[in-house]
């Protein structure tokens, strides 16, 4: 197996671990529109933060489920304007924890539409994170 150095550690090129949250449901005072400030509306949240390092069995090595679902609890509990801003913020948070290079984080707003469901998707990686994608 092919390995590669990045930040000074070794890693095993082709070896990644994905950690995450589907389909969470939470409630926000989001949008733009008159009707919508100051109104909680539903955000389902898709997120996904892939692991700088294999975790060993102890939790320290990984990324806790329970600090991702505090994050977007957090931010759905200030206003925001766009679902945009939502998944930015969210994205700058996580990728700030430890072991984490990737984010990816999908944000959909069901009531925005009546013939669909408005969704953002972005995803973020930090910077020291991108050498092991070449």
């Amino acid at each position: 197996m092919k390995m590669t150095t990045c930040v000074g550690e070794e890693y095993f090129v082709g070896q990644s671990m994905r950690v995450g949250i589907s389909d969470m449901v939470v409630q926000a005072d989001i949008g733009i529109n008159p009707d919508e400030i100051g109104v909680l509306q539903p955000l389902l949240i898709d997120l996904s933060v892939e692991l700088e390092r294999l975790p060993s069995e102890d939790i320290e090595t990984t990324v806790d489920y329970r600090a991702l679902a505090d994050i977007i609890l957090d931010l759905a509990a200030t206003r925001t304007n766009l679902i945009e801003t939502f998944a930015r913020l969210a994205c700058e948070r996580c990728v700030a924890l430890p072991n984490v290079g990737m984010v990816e984080i999908t944000v959909r707003k069901p009531d925005a539409l009546p013939i669909g469901v408005a969704q953002t998707r972005l995803v973020w990686y930090k910077p020291s994170f991108s050498c092991l994608l070449d």
